[in-house]
């Protein structure tokens, strides 16, 4: 049975590194991979190698992200690690007829806790389509690598408190994705303290115990959609009547797991949204370039897999569930 003991794997893990823990946290990854080359497969998308090193990251410590990319140095030249593989799925969409993904780690410049890693497994997905049409796509998506993992390592996961009645609660028929709008539920947070936080924009974020509180008041598998556009990325569309981004959230478990956004369809809303934002042109040129010369209408997701394990496992704490353990900067041994 995999337990909350990452305290106990972080000092050592050698001896846990052959414990039945390790391999069963190792099929979980192994599976979860499978099904998502299957899943997107089937969609008629196309994988791509997204590198590991970026010059656009797609988290500027700017009003709407919550975390900096890895700043490394190669031959004494500055670059990323990348932190999402979003902006080359945009990219490689201009010749796919259907979308772009991605399986693989994102890095992010932050110390791991309970709810982050410095490195976690990402599956990520672009398609030409709206925010609507990648909800959906999340929606199979989720339940598509759930049933694949019931039905192949049940044996190995049944020992798991309640894991039966959360995996087919999800797969039955009468299940429903919930949705409420960003200000929908800041108005149900307003009176509990810490549920919202500020940003450096004026607008809100729903914390973490925001989020638990939706879920105890909805139910999981939730979408807050719609947020205030200062509160998310530069590279979220928006609704011009409304002015609210054009985003959606999934919560579950944990919280946040899945985050969609409907992208800039061409380059005038894009550069609003970068002066808005307070960035320079100069560093998105090219983005800004791709969007004036092949304007294109896409959406796309990405699934923190660990958080998605936290769900299935019923794990509180995320370092739990990595198969192998980092901190901060940490290269590693095996």
């Amino acid at each position: 049975m995999i337990k909350d003991n990452w305290k106990e794997r972080y000092a050592n893990q050698v001896n846990e590194s052959v414990s039945s823990e390790f391999f069963t946290l190792v099929k979980l990854h192994n599976e979860i991979a499978k099904a998502t080359f299957m899943f997107f497969a089937d969609k008629g998308m196309q994988y791509v190698p997204v590198p590991a090193t970026t010059g656009a990251a797609s988290s500027p410590m700017e009003p709407g992200s919550d975390s900096e990319p890895v700043v490394i140095q190669v031959k004494n030249r500055s670059t990323k690690l990348t932190d999402s593989a979003q902006f080359h799925l945009e990219y490689t969409c201009r010749s796919s007829k259907v979308g772009s993904f991605f399986y693989g780690h994102s890095f992010r410049d932050e110390e791991p806790d309970d709810r982050h890693l410095a490195q976690f497994n990402h599956a990520e997905a672009e398609i030409v389509g709206t925010l609507e049409d990648v909800k959906r796509l999340v929606e199979q998506y989720v339940k598509y690598i759930t049933k694949f993992i019931w039905r192949n390592l049940k044996d190995d996961l049944n020992d798991i408190p309640g894991i039966e009645n959360r995996v087919h609660s999800l797969l039955s028929k009468e299940f429903v994705f919930q949705s409420i709008s960003y200000k929908e539920a800041c108005k149900t947070l307003e009176g509990y303290s810490n549920a919202l936080k500020r940003c450096e924009s004026g607008s809100f974020r729903i914390s973490p115990k925001g989020e638990k509180i939706l879920m105890e008041k909805l139910g999981e598998f939730i979408w807050i959609e719609c947020w205030d556009r200062m509160a998310v990325p530069f590279y979220q569309a928006f609704n011009p009547q409304s002015g609210f981004a054009l985003n959606a959230d999934l919560l579950f478990g944990i919280g946040e797991v899945v985050g969609a956004g409907q992208r800039h369809f061409e380059a005038n809303s894009l550069l609003c949204a970068l002066d808005e934002h307070g960035l320079s042109v100069d560093d998105y040129k090219w983005y800004v370039d791709m969007k004036r010369q092949y304007p294109l209408q896409t959406s796309g997701f990405g699934m923190g897999v660990e958080r998605y394990l936290m769900w299935l496992l019923n794990i509180q704490d995320i370092r739990s569930v990595e198969v192998f353990t980092r901190n901060r900067f940490q290269i590693g041994e095996i």
